[in-house]
């Protein structure tokens, strides 16, 4: 994006050995000298990075790829992270990890919509619609179901299922 001294870039950095970060390079005018800088706190892999806005409020959203899945999210532009209420689900596995991208248009906690793909076990297409800070699967769901251990119709639009498998895990649905 762009700021007042000139152009912000973030870097995705990560060597599969807990070596990444995220990197932010203030790029400026000749005869000044651009710098970089860290953003995270932790040397997690970082494999997809997703910026919405500009200045000093950019939304960033980053996606690790090692061990389970996880986004990182920053309301002002990589000065501070938040925790998430819900990550998506993900196990990882060998560099293959969390990808997030943001829908057209701009982002924020109140509107628009970001998207996070996983891989390994329990690994989806997730959705979130409220800032980033609860991500739901909703396709492609890597779930191994041995057994339904309950069903619940809460009323004609919220249909409910309890399954048992590797993991437990409860489905919803709006439209069975």
């Amino acid at each position: 994006y762009e700021s007042e001294e000139g152009s912000i870039l973030f870097v995705s950095v990560g060597d599969g050995a807990d070596n990444g970060n995220i990197i932010m390079v203030d790029l400026v005018d000749a005869p000044d000298e651009s710098f970089a800088t860290a953003c995270l706190s932790t040397d997690d892999d970082i494999s997809s990075l997703a910026v919405s806005g500009d200045d000093s409020d950019a939304m960033i959203l980053a996606g690790n790829y090692e061990g389970v899945a996880k986004v990182y999210l920053s309301q002002n532009s990589g000065d501070s992270w938040k925790t998430l209420d819900k990550q998506p689900t993900g196990l990882g596995a060998n560099m293959r990890g969390t990808s997030v991208a943001m829908a057209i248009g701009d982002f924020d906690e109140d509107e628009g919509v970001a998207y996070a793909g996983t891989a390994g076990t329990e690994s989806a297409f997730s959705i979130t619609k409220d800032g980033a800070f609860t991500w739901n699967q909703i396709e492609l769901i890597d779930t191994v179901i041995a057994e339904i251990l309950d069903l619940a119709f809460a009323d004609s639009d919220n249909h409910f299922m309890v399954t048992q498998g590797a993991t437990s895990s409860a489905w919803r649905t709006e439209d069975a």
